[in-house]
């Protein structure tokens, strides 16, 4: 099976404007039945879970996803709408990554990712695996190893490599709990409750986050 390659999406937008907010790509299922539609919208808010507006850029490109089998399918959000717009995505078995990066320009370090957010969906039909061995390889990225309603292992890295940090874990229900990865970058935790979850981290002047679901 081929690993899911994760697209870009490029914004050139200065670091304050990353610092504001936290990001999150939310899905209308985290687990759809294969064929289904599934909705992707981009949420920027200050209190997770709810989806506040997340303003586009004129250089904004796109939202685009490559499945286990190698092909892709590209999902245009139109830059002139706000939170709420969204591309629709035929679901198909497996579990599937989208991911958002806000790009700026560095005056020593180039193009930086200043921020990572990725979502995980798990389509009924695949094994679960794979999708947390893929990644862009640029900025902060929260991986998702392993999750079931007992457990779940968490994997950052910081431009492809282990990242030793602290992580914001914030479900949709209850309150928000830090959790250290190791030196490999890894994490793991029991989850206290069922439902969506925001987890985050800063890194050296970049984040990321994952947005996710514990089933019950």
């Amino acid at each position: 099976m081929k690993l899911f390659q994760l697209a870009l999406i490029p914004l050139l937008l200065a670091p304050m404007t990353a610092a504001a907010h936290d990001y999150w790509i939310e899905p209308s299922s985290f687990s759809p039945s294969a064929g289904s539609a599934v909705v992707i919208r981009l949420c920027a808010n200050h209190k997770f879970p709810q989806c506040g507006d997340f303003d586009f850029p004129e250089n904004y490109k796109g939202l685009q996803i490559a499945g286990p089998d190698g092909g892709s399918s590209r999902m245009n959000i139109p830059p002139s709408l706000e939170s709420g717009a969204g591309g629709k995505w035929t679901a198909a078995a497996g579990r599937h990554a989208f991911t958002m990066q806000l790009i700026t320009n560095h005056p020593r370090r180039g193009e930086v990712a200043l921020y990572t957010t990725r979502a995980v969906v798990d389509v009924p039909g695949g094994n679960g695996t794979g999708e947390a061995q893929s990644g862009t390889g640029k900025g902060l990225e929260i991986f998702l190893d392993q999750v079931s309603s007992e457990s779940m292992t968490l994997r950052v890295l910081h431009d492809g490599r282990p990242a030793q940090t602290t992580l914001q874990v914030q479900p949709e229900a209850g309150r928000k709990f830090t959790l250290n990865t190791d030196r490999n970058g890894q994490a793991s935790m029991q989850p206290p409750v069922s439902g969506r979850y925001l987890i985050s981290t800063s890194n050296q002047g970049v984040s990321g986050s994952l947005h996710c679901s514990i089933p019950k």
